[in-house]
């Protein structure tokens, strides 16, 4: 931790060790291969949400990679999205893709409180928001219905 001198002030010298040491922390709880801190993620979700003046999410999904990730965003977008409809009827033609996507749905409809898929999709808001670039559309959904607040 740096130390004030006599004159009250951090040196360079020591603003750029104590980043450095937040930089080491920081990229050690990056590549951490041990498991979540489930109950404190989802506390910190709910207070995000909070401090927005949203609605928190009622279904938390917990997966075990990107991948399963981008699965369970393309099921939850098909209702809405033409697009990914489309992406997602050519992925079931596929019989490993068809199997992911399945692992990935029940996955989901494990999640705490046994709401099942229907009730999560149901439930999964809009679009977070909506980016345009170059031809690529790309859209986050989020597990909650959410009002944005005013202005």
């Amino acid at each position: 931790m740096p130390t004030k001198g006599e004159d009250g002030v951090v040196s360079a010298q020591e603003k750029k060790e104590g980043a450095g040491a937040a930089r080491e922390r920081w990229l050690a709880a990056l590549y951490a291969a041990t498991p979540a801190d489930r109950a404190a993620a989802e506390q910190g979700v709910h207070d995000v949400y909070r401090a927005t003046n949203r609605e928190p999410p009622r279904h938390l999904i917990w997966l075990d990679s990107p991948a399963e990730c981008c699965g369970a965003a393309l099921l939850l977008s098909v209702r809405r999205d033409s697009i990914m409809r489309q992406i997602f009827e050519s992925l079931e033609k596929n019989r490993q893709a068809r199997e992911q996507l399945q692992l990935v749905r029940a996955k989901a409809a494990q999640a705490p409180g046994g709401a099942g898929w229907d009730t999560i999709a149901e439930d999964a808001g809009g679009p977070l928001f909506q980016m345009h670039a170059g031809g690529a559309f790309c859209t986050r959904y989020t597990l909650g219905r959410c009002r944005p607040r005013d202005g």
